[in-house]
């Protein structure tokens, strides 16, 4: 593995450009794999890291860490609180509303299945920035995607995922929530095997001076390569 883009840093504050198919740390659902986020951020700044938030093994972009342990606390609770503003972006089946408000509770997988199932609020907002309408063998008969924004409000596991599945628009390249048809055709046609789902930028206030912090992160050239392949035959 290649060194990770640090994206920004500072004393105490670490944010990198995450790539896809790496956990963030060792847990029971990773438990074979050979290596971690956290891990290879050690060994490339020389010191220890403290993941504040998490994303899915196959999310690429932002995540912040902390450096010094105090500053932990502070940063997680703006997490917490929903006080970070995140915008990620994917490529989604269809075309997606221009604008939508998804307030969907999600429920808690817990595992156990005498426990009644618990529910929690999950609010994300999504904006649909781009379409695409590719042919599909028949003059008349077209395959849809769009390129969307997703502001989430809170942070719930699988959140973005899970809201796009609910309103008919799943992520390609998501085994889990998505569409196992359209996905093999984006293996096939597109070569991607990726979820396609990046973790655009974050924006938090420093713990110390709370000075606002924005980071954007850059696609990787899997995902942008999916962009411009969409609009090259993207029948206008």
């Amino acid at each position: 593995m290649s060194e990770l883009s640090i994206l920004y840093k500072e004393d105490g504050l670490v944010v990198v450009n995450k790539p896809p198919r790496i956990a963030v740390h060792r847990s029971a659902a990773t438990a074979n794999d050979v290596k971690f986020l956290l891990q290879e951020l050690r060994n490339q700044v020389d010191c220890h890291v403290h993941p504040i938030h998490r994303l899915d093994r196959g999310t690429s972009g932002c995540i912040l860490f902390a450096t010094r342990q105090e500053w932990v606390p502070e940063l997680s609770k703006q997490f917490q609180d929903n006080q970070v503003q995140k915008q990620y972006q994917a490529i989604v089946r269809g075309h997606a509303p221009e604008t939508i408000e998804v307030d969907y509770a999600l429920k808690v997988k817990n595992g156990k299945k005498k426990i009644e199932p618990q529910f929690q609020e999950a609010f994300t907002n999504f904006v649909t920035e781009e379409t695409f309408a590719l042919n599909d063998k028949h003059p008349t008969q077209f395959r849809k995607y769009s390129l969307v924004k997703a502001f989430p409000k809170t942070g719930r596991r699988h959140q973005i995922r899970r809201h796009l599945k609910q309103i008919s628009h799943p992520i390609i390249g998501d085994v889990a929530h998505g569409d196992r048809n359209h996905n093999h055709y984006f293996e096939n046609y597109f070569k991607n095997q990726q979820l396609l789902l990046h973790a655009k930028s974050l924006q938090f206030k420093h713990p110390e001076t709370q000075k606002n912090i924005y980071v954007e992160a850059p696609f990787f050239h899997y995902f942008e390569q999916v962009i411009k392949d969409l609009r090259e035959y993207s029948v206008k």
